[in-house]
């Protein structure tokens, strides 16, 4: 009986770890509910307001993107992904402290829906490089034209319709922003260590209603790469770059039950 004994408990710890492995590990919500969207509309949103993250009919590719902070040029994953659709609504934990800067609590946040992700959708990612078409980021011949920053930590930025303003802003954050514009990806190539502050305003081709009534009026500003240059004293140049890739190893098409 005790050699029984015995074995069942070797048994019991050699598993253990794998439980343990199972347990997602940092921050979560302290509630979460998850339900599947079936209405056919394809329209979506995601808001975080009095403590609460509420996210309607986004497909599950979207919600592993936001997790993951990763665009579509870096994310591979199984197409039925972008075909089931889901509405997530979430409270956060007193740890969502607003004495938090931005960029902290966004990091906590995601983390929270990473790992939400894995209890329910059982999600396993890992991340790899490939080398992809793209852009990289330099400074322009004649040099630099960019302030230091006093922020010796964290950044505070503000973007809408082609106007960027930024306090303590790295190379690398800059690159970020260009490539939500350009919508491929884009390599820090600068060797700018520092942080900056600075405001840069460009084109977005979009036309915009005039106040006298004939429609609509053309935007004046530069392409953002004319910007760059003119402004900041850098430029955008298409090259083939290092790109990471997060990889969906595994996830389950029905999530857990709530």
């Amino acid at each position: 009986m005790q050699r029984v004994l015995f074995s069942a408990v070797c048994t019991f710890l050699s598993l253990f770890p794998l439980f343990c492995q199972q347990t997602p590990s940092g921050p979560s919500f302290e509630v979460a509910s998850v339900k599947p969207n079936t209405s056919g509309d394809n329209n979506s949103s995601m808001n975080t307001n009095n403590g609460e993250m509420l996210i309607r009919n986004s497909t599950l590719k979207n919600i592993i993107q936001n997790a993951y902070n990763v665009r579509e040029y870096s994310f591979s994953g199984p197409d039925w992904l972008s075909s089931v659709r889901f509405d997530v609504s979430a409270r956060f934990p007193q740890s969502d402290s607003k004495e938090m800067s931005k960029e902290e609590r966004q990091e906590m946040r995601r983390v929270m829906l990473q790992n939400l992700l894995a209890e329910r959708f059982k999600l396993e990612v890992h991340r790899e490089t490939k080398t992809l078409s793209g852009y990289a980021l330099l400074v322009s011949k004649k040099g630099a034209r960019l302030k230091d920053s006093e922020r010796k930590e964290g950044m505070n930025s503000r973007q809408n319709n082609g106007t960027l303003e930024a306090e303590g802003m790295t190379m690398a954050n800059l690159a970020n922003v260009i490539a939500g514009e350009l919508r491929g990806p884009v390599a820090d190539m600068t060797s700018l260590t520092g942080r900056y502050d600075l405001r840069l305003e460009w084109s977005r081709d979009e036309a915009k209603p005039t106040s006298d009534g004939d429609g609509k009026s053309v935007d004046t500003r530069p392409s953002i790469f004319t910007a760059l240059q003119e402004t900041l004293g850098l430029r955008v140049e298409t090259k083939k770059i290092p790109v990471e890739i997060l990889v969906v190893d595994r996830v389950e098409r029905i999530p857990s039950e709530n």
